[in-house]
């Protein structure tokens, strides 16, 4: 992975969340002006229900969010807050507009 951030120039400030309640995000990158928050699914689905711990983040951060669910999917979906899943194929070349 830290090689992927550094082929892509992606300053390497990563951290994760997770809630005494169980909210989780898996990887939260600070790309300076905004956080993108990633959650990593190995469905094939993607739910309104699984955004519980993106939004939970976003709630608390400091800097605006930019929230993905990465899945085994094979379409994008955008979610009610603003959420967005994506196929993980997909992922990596969508952090080169970063």
């Amino acid at each position: 992975m830290e090689d992927t951030l550094i082929a892509f120039r992606i300053p390497r400030r990563l951290s994760s969340y997770r809630t005494d309640a169980g909210a989780e995000v898996d990887m939260i990158l600070d790309l300076g002006k905004k956080l993108l928050a990633v959650e990593i699914k190995s469905g094939k689905t993607a739910a309104e229900a699984q955004m519980k711990g993106l939004r939970s983040f976003e709630e608390v951060a400091h800097k605006p969010v930019v929230k993905y669910l990465v899945y085994q999917g094979e379409t994008r979906q955008r979610f009610s807050k603003g959420e967005l899943a994506i196929p993980y194929r997909e992922f990596f070349s969508e952090l080169s507009s970063f």
